[in-house]
């Protein structure tokens, strides 16, 4: 698959049409990476610059630049026996909202893709220092099935990290692709293919249709907790604290959030939507501490299904094992290797909802 290299006004100025291996990772959550593997020489080296972008042949289409990659790193390796190699290796386009944080306390409440537009515009389009604005980043037309609200303050924290806590709470993925000269930021949701739904065609990975080839099934309950207590502003006994979930005895399994940095601003937010956030951090802090069901395992991708044709990142499938055990689960990462030995995809699946 050829490669082609963009200078930073996104103008093809080269093409990779030999390597050794080429590995290009996209995540549904966060953003991704890559690593080619080429012969050195000098015209490579000049070429494959920092900063400049990549993006494959089969991910150029009328709608514009997908699953691009950034230049971050580059090594050469010498060998007097195999020769001399450059080892190139970066980030996703979507890394870019990474370079920025939240530095001033910010109030979300709404519909979710509503706050992070608000996070975006806030910190990369219309920033209150311009030097913190990137002028071609816009937004692009978001694609949902489910809306969600919330209501959260922040403060501090890194803008893609914010971003990627929000969307895999409320299972939405992001994209940022170039179109036009722009870089175009989009909120998006994946199709759910698994037996609980009759829209969709069913995706099905199991020994039966011979396209599960191995796989390792897992329940871990060491990190429970069904009830939290929630510390805001205060000191002492005057502490604002909210309690959440209502299990007693052997049933309870408590924990402690310290939400110190959430604050009421002296009054300017008022003691319901005050208690609404520490709420609001008690629940998400329990979301991350249910019993976990993982499956991880090595599919056949040449059988039944093919990748971006039949299933996409982030879509939702239905796994089975010999055990009789029924999950849906979701692929938020597509691993694409090619090399000499061939082209091979390798799903990530998230944690499991058994049914």
């Amino acid at each position: 698959m050829n490669i082609y290299v963009l200078n930073e006004s996104f103008e093809i100025v080269g093409i990779i049409d030999e390597y050794i291996s080429c590995i290009w990772t996209t995540r549904y959550f966060t953003y991704g990476d890559f690593e080619l593997y080429v012969s050195a020489d000098e015209e490579l080296l000049d070429l494959l610059r920092t900063n400049r972008y990549l993006v494959r042949e089969n991910d150029i289409d009328e709608a514009g630049y997908h699953n691009v990659m950034i230049v971050r790193n580059r090594e050469i390796t010498t060998d007097a026996e195999n020769g001399d190699h450059l080892i190139v290796t970066g980030y996703s386009l979507k890394s870019i909202i990474n370079r920025r944080i939240i530095p001033n306390q910010t109030v979300l409440s709404g519909e979710v893709v509503s706050c992070i537009q608000q996070l975006i515009n806030e910190n990369i389009i219309n920033p209150e220092n311009n030097a913190r604005s990137i002028n071609n980043f816009i937004f692009g037309i978001n694609s949902i099935i489910n809306t969600y609200t919330m209501k959260q303050q922040i403060t501090g924290k890194n803008l893609g990290e914010a971003i990627t806590d929000i969307c895999t709470t409320y299972g939405y993925g992001y994209d940022v692709h170039i179109k036009d000269g722009n870089f175009v930021f989009t909120i998006y949701e994946g199709a759910d293919r698994s037996y609980d739904q009759v829209v969709n065609p069913y995706v099905v990975i199991s020994s039966q249709y011979d396209n599960l080839l191995s796989s390792d099934y897992k329940v871990n309950t060491d990190n429970f907790a069904n009830v939290a207590v929630v510390a805001g502003e205060g000191e002492g006994t005057a502490r604002k604290k909210v309690t959440i979930g209502d299990a007693s005895g052997l049933s309870r399994y408590e924990i402690w959030v310290d939400s110190r940095n959430t604050s009421t601003n002296d009054g300017e937010i008022t003691e319901e939507e005050y208690e609404e956030l520490l709420e609001q951090e008690g629940t998400e802090k329990l979301s991350e501490l249910q019993p976990t069901t993982s499956f991880s395992g090595e599919i056949d991708s040449t059988i039944n299904y093919v990748f971006n044709q039949d299933y996409f990142l982030g879509d939702i499938v239905q796994v089975e094992n010999d055990y009789g055990i029924r999950a849906k689960t979701r692929i938020i990462e597509i691993i694409e290797s090619d090399s000499d030995t061939g082209y091979e995809i390798i799903p990530t699946f998230s944690e499991m909802e058994v049914q």
